[in-house]
């Protein structure tokens, strides 16, 4: 019945003639056996080492359905998957699945506790890589009470149609409310019409009552507000929803349903039993001191019929805007704005902190936090010169130790370590894939270098040669961090031949310039004695420097 579904949902009627039908029905012929396989046997073990990582979470709900969220981060070339889970049938329903990766989804097949889902992106192209939200499940309360959805494996296929099999210990607890009751009957601001008119230098800024938690907008906000901004303003917190949410909130509907529908935006501190858990959980698994700015926040975001019916948005087209007050007496520089599951994984959504409010992006609703990120290694010790850059990047996720104890300060650092920092410290994404004939899309550094690449950040060593394994001489860091600095800045700064340094003769032609504007600059400094040491090669305690130089200055 299972593979039955997968046919009548139109893939092979999908497919033309040539080269593109036999690479579809192959992999029609790749998905059939996994589906058998899936329901015979159980997945292996897959590598812990340099592999991709998953999770489930519970991103939404109303007063009679939850949406979890499948989530992977550093996946590369997700062209495919088939991905099994466990739930409790007697309290849920599944309702529908959806993917982000467009293509086709096999119908779900559920046998006892087990949902088996499949889907397939078509054609001649890559898969999806980086860090984002796979997909979603919606299952309906069958009872009250609380819940749990695990995902147990993923088998994720790539564009030419090799597959890997990831065993997870994933789960996201779901609990039900009283069903009769809708979320946005009490303590809830309705917004009307008029108040969306009043539009000020290109804003609509509504003021939220202390102790308000819901905000309640006409469905077709969208419309009336045009190409304006909309700002939500609570006490200690402003979320800015941009109008291509509203208007996929609004498309969630059908027409039949706009009839004095709303669109509801909420928010819940969670509990302090429940902060301090979800704390220990992180910081056991970051093997960081991880402790909380302020509350714990569970944001939700949906579209309420006037009968009732809720339609949760479960991911965003273009990123909400969210704005925390933060507390002055911490570590600025260890600061960030955290997505938090059940099971106190960490995602970093970045943050910039600006007149005592940390502001940050977020692409999903769930649970967020700004939060202090302090991790230590046991050979950077407290009066290790580079210990404050070292820690700082940490927070910012931009460096990572060789494993949970050790960062090697004074190892050397290869071409593509170097480009990581960078492409972090500066939220580089990848639009396509890097021209360098020696940088597999496979590779832990593929979209790395490929977004540096784009930019113009990196050079290879020659036209089709990056050497991302070779280490990099102070001269060429010197040449990416002013290129890092002029991309962000848009200011073309050069400077002229600094003589000061007595190895000046050493410097490469290619990186005088560069050299002596980096020097210029403050984004790096000589190695003492009025050396630079061109040729030399960089360490990971002098990159991680550079990189907070750089930062400082943008």
């Amino acid at each position: 019945m299972f593979l039955h579904n997968f046919l009548e949902n139109g893939f092979i009627k999908a497919c033309t003639h040539g080269k593109e039908t036999i690479m579809k029905r192959n992999l029609l012929t790749l998905l059939i056996m996994t589906v058998l396989s899936s329901l015979l046997s159980f997945p292996a073990s897959a590598n812990v080492e340099k592999t991709p990582t998953f999770r489930i979470t519970s991103i939404g709900a109303s007063n009679n359905q939850v949406v979890v969220s499948m989530t992977g981060k550093n996946v590369v070339d997700l062209y495919g998957y088939e991905a099994r889970f466990t739930f409790d049938p007697n309290h849920l329903e599944l309702v529908e699945t959806t993917s982000t990766l467009g293509g086709f989804s096999i119908s779900p097949k559920i046998n006892s506790n087990e949902i088996v889902i499949a889907h397939t992106k078509t054609g001649n192209v890559l898969g999806k890589s980086g860090d984002f939200v796979i997909g979603t499940l919606t299952f309906k309360y069958k009872q009250l009470g609380q819940s749990t959805v695990a995902w147990k494996s993923i088998k994720a296929v790539d564009h030419n149609l090799g597959y890997q099999t990831y065993s997870l210990m994933e789960s996201a607890s779901v609990s039900s409310a009283k069903m009769e009751t809708p979320p946005h009957v009490l303590g809830s601001v309705d917004v009307s019409k008029q108040e969306l008119n009043n539009i000020k230098d290109g804003k609509v800024v509504i003021e939220v009552a202390d102790g308000k938690q819901t905000v309640l907008l006409p469905a077709k906000a969208a419309e009336i507000i045009g190409n304006n901004k909309l700002e939500l303003k609570f006490k200690d917190l402003s979320v800015y929803l941009p109008v291509e949410v509203l208007k996929s909130l609004q498309d969630l509907l059908s027409f039949d349903e706009m009839e004095d529908a709303k669109i509801s935006f909420s928010f819940n501190k969670v509990s302090l039993e429940v902060k301090n858990d979800l704390l220990t959980k992180a910081s056991n698994k970051a093997k960081a001191k991880i402790t909380a700015n302020g509350d714990i926040i569970d944001y939700s975001l949906c579209v309420i019929t006037a009968k009732g019916k809720v339609q949760t948005l479960t991911t965003f087209n273009k990123p909400i805007t969210v704005k925390l007050k933060v507390n002055y007496s911490a570590q600025s520089s260890l600061l960030g704005h955290y997505f938090i599951t059940d099971s106190g994984e960490l995602e970093y959504a970045g943050g910039v902190i600006a007149e005592g409010y940390m502001t940050a992006e977020v692409s999903h609703f769930s649970k967020y936090a700004v939060l202090s990120y302090d991790k230590s290694f046991e050979d950077v010790s407290d009066t290790h010169w580079a210990i404050l850059a070292i820690k700082e990047l940490a927070a910012k996720h931009v460096v990572i130790g060789v494993n949970d104890t050790q960062f090697l300060p004074n190892a050397n650092i290869t071409r593509a370590e170097f480009a990581a920092f960078v492409v972090r410290a500066l939220g580089l994404k990848a639009a396509g894939i890097s021209s360098f004939a020696d940088v597999s899309n496979k590779a832990w550094y593929a979209s790395i270098v490929t977004a540096a690449e784009e930019t113009g950040i990196i050079k290879g060593r020659s036209e089709f040669v990056f050497a991302p394994n070779e280490t990099i001489t102070r001269e060429e860091m010197a040449a990416i961090i002013v290129r890092a600095y002029q991309y962000k800045t848009g200011i073309q700064a050069t400077a002229e031949q600094h003589t000061t340094f007595i190895d000046v003769k050493e410097i490469s032609a290619w990186a005088k310039t560069d050299v002596n504007t980096a020097f210029e600059l403050g984004l790096i400094s000589g190695r003492g004695d009025w050396h630079f040491a061109p040729k030399e090669w960089s360490t990971r305690a002098e990159s991680s420097q550079i990189i907070v130089n750089l930062l400082k200055k943008l």
